[in-house]
């Protein structure tokens, strides 16, 4: 087994080393959209500081940044998701565990809140163009309960200090978090997230939390200092002031390490990190060669600033010819304090030294009054949002289709960014399918709402976790938008006759859990119960409210398996005998008694034959003639059963039917 580098703080230090341009860059970002969008950076102290402002300046800051931001971050809302898991085969078995495994992911979806995890993790793929998810097993623990009193203040009737402790378990859960791309280090000099054995996940702790944790590691901890910390790199504004810095490490290999400083406060060789890699960094544009991704706020951050600047220098021309400059002959004798450009001001002068005449200031030009406009455009065409898909009226832009064509040439720069979330949510839910099917030893029941808001609950294991995962997500349902409009063409398509109002709902409720689905899941596993006590030697009762399709299914395939002529004779009968009721039921009494006298195909079993009985001619004669008009048989009506229908609910052999 490998063992833990005892240098490793110098290596998360040079891995920080290497990060320090896309730092800069995300730092910078980051407060541009805050509006902070006079920045320079200081070199001596490692940050960003505000440019100073010239006396009397007016400075013009216009957030385009935010409003293109929003309008990624509406195209990215993701759905809940509809995993399909595919089934190792085609047995009811393995459908089940498939079926089961979708359920619990859904379960793991809304439980852990990830729609709204998600919805921050794509916030900083748009902010910095990268961001990481920990996908992890919390193991079970006690939560102690204790209630204390304040003592009283000298009253002997005063309330006592008093302390009840109770014990209660929480069952260990999977888990899925977010992690800033400003708290992850990779194995430096790697090229992508595959080369690096490695990966560090940085948190801040202080050392009173850490002595909790680590009870046996208290005096070393308490010889650390936040001062002692390799904060070369750190960016002050997003490092808490007194904490101690600690990372979370994994390998490839399975190790995994708590590290502060030098000291190492936890190590052991995990299963579940050697199998499933708990770390995954998500990239809004991947580069080839470059371990972080680009994001669309650092590539627009220098346009911003250009607006700005042009902006405030327009607008200090506008004020220059709304206000300009007087000039005053010396000999005018214009006393000094006089108000020039007071609407029906008196300026007194002298008129042989010549009058005072307001200076005309030289025009900006023409190009530089559309510059403006020019940059909003760059920074629309580099983050693929035109004012089309912001949902204003674009300049220049005089047709529907013309602006239909740009909003979908902003949708088409937003593929590869969704291919690499949808990829993204795979992963996880692999790993989330992989940590319940190790650790979910113990049932435990999961909730869930059906497409009508019906609950529905069902009761897990790792037994019921399918084996060997293979999940498939349809992205054309992970992203809102993307579903809302497929959803309109296919109601186009249904009021036109070109989709039947069935396949439209199938299309519209794609995978997405509905009622119908989850009552089918429910009886297969309620006729799976049932066979496992016929087996046991019992006898059931089947409803015509049962599922008898799922009912054939689940009993037809047992009959398929080598564990069915394991059994007594006189079980295998009653389970063909339970197979042909519900394939018959509703059949004429005929077929259905043929079906039972014969329940092979092969070898065949002729129908048994009664010998034939004399009778008298003159009753022969008589069962010859036609019956009468009164001894017809009447024709049942409407809710009248059939003389002889077999009842799907008759007794069997002595027990239920």
């Amino acid at each position: 087994m490998a063992k833990f580098p005892t240098d490793m703080q110098s290596r998360i230090s040079r891995s920080k080393s290497e990060r320090t341009r896309q730092d800069r860059e995300w730092s910078a970002a980051i407060r541009m959209l805050r509006g902070d969008q006079w920045l320079y950076w200081d070199k001596r102290a490692k940050r960003y500081g505000d440019v100073p402002r010239a006396p009397q300046q007016v400075r013009v800051t216009v957030n385009q940044m935010m409003n293109i931001e929003r309008s990624i971050l509406a195209r990215l809302t993701l759905n809940t998701p509809t995993p399909v898991v595919i089934p190792a085969s085609d047995t009811i078995d393995d459908i089940t565990k498939a079926t089961a495994s979708e359920m619990a992911l859904r379960y793991f979806w809304l439980s852990e809140k990830q729609t709204r995890k998600w919805q921050e993790c794509i916030r900083w793929l748009c902010q910095t163009g990268n961001c990481g998810l920990h996908t992890y097993y919390e193991p079970s623990y006690e939560v102690t309960k204790a209630a204390e009193s304040m003592p009283g203040d000298g009253n002997i009737d005063g309330p006592k200090e008093e302390k009840v402790v109770g014990g209660k378990k929480v069952m260990g859960r999977v888990r899925s978090d977010v992690v800033s791309p400003l708290n992850m280090f990779y194995e430096p000099g790697v090229h992508s997230p595959c080369e690096a054995r490695w990966v560090a996940i940085r948190s801040y702790c202080t050392k009173a939390e850490l002595k909790d944790t680590y009870p046996d590691k208290a005096a070393k901890i308490e010889e650390l200092s936040a001062d002692s910390q390799d904060h070369k790199y750190a960016f002050q504004e997003y490092t808490p002031k007194g904490r101690l810095e600690v990372y979370e490490i994994y390998w490839k290999d399975g190790r995994h390490a708590i590290l502060c400083g030098d000291l190492y406060l936890q190590t052991e060789f995990s299963e579940d990190v050697r199998d499933t890699f708990p770390v995954r960094l998500v990239r809004y544009h991947v580069i080839e060669g470059d371990l972080w991704g680009q994001g669309p706020m650092v590539q627009i951050a220098d346009l911003q600033q250009l607006y700005n600047r042009t902006r405030t220098q327009i607008h200090a021309n506008v004020r220059l010819m709304g206000n300009p400059p007087w000039l005053i002959p010396r000999t005018a004798d214009v006393r000094k304090g006089t108000v020039m450009n007071k609407p029906g001001g008196i300026i007194r002068f002298t008129p042989g030294g010549g009058a005072p005449s307001p200076a005309a200031p030289q025009q900006l030009p023409a190009h530089v009054v559309r510059e403006p406009a020019l940059l909003r455009e760059e920074m629309s065409d580099v983050a693929g949002a035109h004012g089309s898909t912001l949902g204003r009226r674009e300049a220049g832009v005089k047709s529907g289709v013309h602006a239909r064509t740009l909003t979908q040439q902003d949708s088409a720069q937003l593929l590869a960014t969704q291919q690499e979330i949808v990829a993204a949510v795979e992963d996880t839910m692999l790993t989330v399918l992989m940590l319940m099917k190790r650790h979910y030893n113990e049932r435990r029941v999961i909730k869930m709402l059906d497409s009508a808001g019906a609950p529905a609950w069902k009761a897990i294991s790792s037994t019921d976790i399918v084996d060997n995962p293979e999940i498939y997500i349809d992205g054309n349902t992970l992203f809102k938008l993307d579903a809302a409009n497929r959803e309109s063409r296919v109601l186009e398509m249904a009021q036109l006759g070109l989709m039947t109002p069935e396949e439209a709902r199938d299309a519209i409720s794609f995978r997405t859990f509905d009622k119908r689905i989850t009552e089918e899941f429910i009886q297969i596993s309620h006729f799976k119960d049932m066979l496992q006590a016929v087996i046991m030697g019992q006898k059931i009762q089947v409803l015509p409210t049962d599922n008898l399709q799922a009912f054939t299914k689940v009993f037809t395939e047992f009959v398929q398996s080598t564990a069915y002529y394991e059994l007594p004779p006189e079980t295998q009968d009653y389970i063909a005998q339970l197979i042909v009721d519900v394939n018959m039921f509703g059949a004429p009494e005929a077929q259905w008694q043929a079906a039972s006298e014969t329940k092979t195909v092969s070898p065949h079993q002729p129908p048994k034959q009664t010998a034939p009985q004399m009778m008298p001619v003159a009753q022969a004669a008589e069962a010859a003639m036609p019956p009468s008009p009164a001894e017809q048989p009447a024709i049942p009506t409407e809710g009248q059963n059939l003389p002889g229908l077999p009842s799907a609910i008759s007794a069997m052999q002595g027990g239920g039917g």
